[in-house]
């Protein structure tokens, strides 16, 4: 079938039937995903990486299930995009339905063409792919996701965009309904790709390789703080509507720095755990309410343990 052709298939076809139209047709007729964003380039990249067909991870899994509850939606996942698949890193929710067994333990993965990350790699520039209603969007309405199960309706993915400036996949979160999303939301999102990115390129010690402009770049976009030297150091992040500061997500470099355990963290309150040795909590809500970079030295109430952190 022609692009047309297919999008023009009367919508009264319901159920097993449309599910199986779908399944005949190449679900990405529209684009061909290999020829663009340099297909070779990101390939060689990928490979360098040396993260396809290995076992889940720790720290990819807490990004993963940390988005799911944030955004709160009923799917979450990293996926690396090899020439044949959508590989999935880590998954939360109605994925763990797909899972497989492989020669590294746990698997999810589906084919590159039926894979809506695919289309993170189609926009000559690094951006957030949002599809809101799967039903009403052309590239994805005959998907064999969205006509079958398990019936994706919402997607929101950000680049995995290396060091090199290649895009490995994306870090995306999905859900069985339509839903919108909010202008606040691409920023954590963003943050949190990079985050992986960062992880996902420290064991091949691919830093090296960023030039001395792509480190200053990213030092000017405050919304990608979440980069280099936070990850080597650590990162807490804490919702701080909340007098109390509540606990939402943390690396195991807070943890280590901080000597307490993940989940004597998660959903705390961080002034119950720990105390500020050089401000007053009132000169800190001050310079974070007025949206100020402060550096300030805390200390474990139990651990004893000081670090510094940099509220933004």
């Amino acid at each position: 079938l022609s692009a047309a052709e297919r999008y023009l298939i009367p919508r009264v076809m319901e159920g097993d039937q449309l599910h199986e139209l779908a399944c005949q047709v190449k679900a990405d007729v529209l684009y061909d995903t290999g020829k663009f964003c340099g297909e070779e380039e990101r390939i060689a990249a990928l490979n360098a990486l040396g993260q396809l067909d290995t076992p889940t991870e720790d720290v990819f899994d807490r990004i993963t299930s940390f988005l799911m509850k944030a955004f709160n939606t009923s799917c979450s996942h990293l996926v690396l995009i090899d020439p044949n698949r959508c590989w999935f890193k880590s998954w939360q929710g109605r994925w763990c339905e797909f899972e497989q067994d492989s020669g590294h333990g746990r698997n999810v993965e589906c084919r590159r063409d039926d894979g809506w990350c695919n289309y993170i790699l189609v926009p000559t520039t690094h951006e957030i792919l949002v599809i809101e209603d799967a039903t009403k969007n052309a590239k994805v309405a005959m998907n064999a996701f969205v006509v079958g199960p398990p019936y994706f309706r919402f997607y929101a993915g950000a680049p995995l965009i290396g060091s090199s400036g290649v895009r490995y996949g994306t870090l995306c979160v999905a859900d069985f309904v339509p839903r919108t999303f909010k202008a606040e939301e691409y920023g954590m999102l963003i943050n949190f790709a990079h985050l992986a990115v960062e992880e996902l390129e420290r064991k091949e010690q691919l830093h090296a390789r960023v030039t001395e402009g792509a480190k200053k770049d990213i030092e000017r976009k405050q919304d990608m703080d979440l980069s280099l030297q936070a990850t080597r150091e650590g990162i807490l992040m804490l919702d701080l509507r909340d007098s109390g500061w509540p606990i939402l997500f943390t690396n195991s470099k807070f943890e280590y720095a901080s000597g307490m355990d993940h989940d004597g963290l998660i959903d705390r309150k961080f002034w119950e755990h720990f105390q500020c040795q050089d401000k007053s909590q009132m000169e800190l809500a001050l310079s974070t309410g007025l949206g100020d970079i402060c550096r300030a030295t805390f200390a474990s109430k139990s651990t004893g343990r000081s670090f510094t952190l940099q509220l933004l």
